[in-house]
């Protein structure tokens, strides 16, 4: 008798080759996605926003599934310990495989209605599959309750998207100066670069505007490559307002210009390691390499800020949405 059949009764059942097939592939290239560049599964999914997510339920079953036989990667798992990542993989979420090229005649299979039952069967006795039912259930409760909340939350929801600040009709400038650093803040992590400029120009330049909201800013620039410590064309940037904006947020920051850092520049501290290495390749193909202090890059605040407005899609101002139905949706 094999080892699977001494500790589960029954050898498991065969998976059929092109699910087996069609599942490792979707889990290689989603693990990917999970880990970080020192194959760390990414803090978000832990602790962070996306620790609800479905993604996020599968890598706590995956993360049990591999430590249970002492492994640190998916491919290095038994055949009962890949059977078992494989339900986890299909528990929580129903969209449907596209891959391998003969599933794609007739009907798709999904996830959580075709593929999880099958291999179901083929884990056999294994214990297992009820830890994975249990997280399957709390994570419906979970997306149920959601969803609840979701509906009865639309006809208010609906009603914020109708609501106006007091101060629509100013320009954004004069709109920004009846602000505080906590509504700066918010105002740069919603800010659509394609017309921002105005706004991040005036924003950039207070020395009340917190040091985590600046770091924000140039964070998710896209020229991380393009500019250096100092200017490599002082041309290129006088012609250029956005890249201009960054490098004045960078020179700030390097000089100490802002007065204040109580807020981290993401709720994510991943996406500090997502800049670092966008930051290091840029040097290893001979760009240039910005001296911002690491102790500043991944300052994690001391606060979160409190915001009452907000950038819609087009740069409008706007309530923020936990503000306005605390404040101002309960005024008679």
């Amino acid at each position: 008798m094999t080892l699977f059949g001494s500790l589960f009764g029954t050898k498991p059942t065969p998976l059929n080759p092109e699910i087996r097939k069609a599942i490792s592939s979707s889990i290689e290239k989603d693990w990917k996605r999970f880990v970080d560049d020192q194959g760390k599964i990414k803090r978000s999914y832990i602790n962070g926003p996306q620790k609800e997510t479905y993604d996020a339920y599968f890598i706590r079953l995956a993360l049990r599934i591999l430590e249970a036989e002492n492994a640190t990667d998916p491919n290095a798992l038994s055949e009962q310990g890949h059977l078992r990542l494989f339900a986890a993989y299909n528990a929580f979420q129903n969209d449907v495989y596209l891959t391998p090229t003969a599933f794609r005649t007739g009907i798709l299979p999904r996830r959580r209605d075709d593929f999880f039952p099958q291999v179901l069967e083929a884990m056999g006795k294994d214990g297992f599959k009820k830890v994975i039912l249990d997280h399957q259930k709390s994570h419906d409760e979970i997306r149920k309750r959601q969803n609840e909340e979701h509906v009865a939350e639309a006809p208010i929801r609906a009603e914020h998207r109708k609501s106006k600040v007091p101060f629509y009709k100013l320009p954004i400038v004069e709109q920004l100066k009846l602000m505080n650093k906590d509504d700066w803040h918010q105002l740069i992590k919603t800010l659509n670069f394609d017309n921002g400029e105005k706004a991040i120009a005036w924003l950039v330049d207070q020395p009340d505007l917190d040091m985590g909201s600046a770091v924000h800013f140039i964070m998710v620039s896209d020229l991380l490559s393009d500019l250096s410590n100092p200017p490599i064309e002082e041309t290129k940037l006088r012609a250029n307002t956005y890249q201009k904006n960054v490098y004045t947020a960078i020179q700030n920051i390097i000089a100490g210009y802002y007065s204040s850092h109580e807020f981290a520049a993401f709720d994510d501290p991943d996406e500090i390691r997502i800049y670092e290495k966008l930051r290091s390749d840029a040097a290893k193909q001979g760009g240039p390499r910005f001296t911002i202090p690491e102790d500043v890059l991944a300052f994690r605040g001391v606060r979160n800020p409190s915001p009452r407005y907000t950038f819609d899609g087009d740069n409008k101002v706007v309530y923020e949405y936990e503000f306005w139905k605390t404040h101002v949706l309960s005024r008679p």
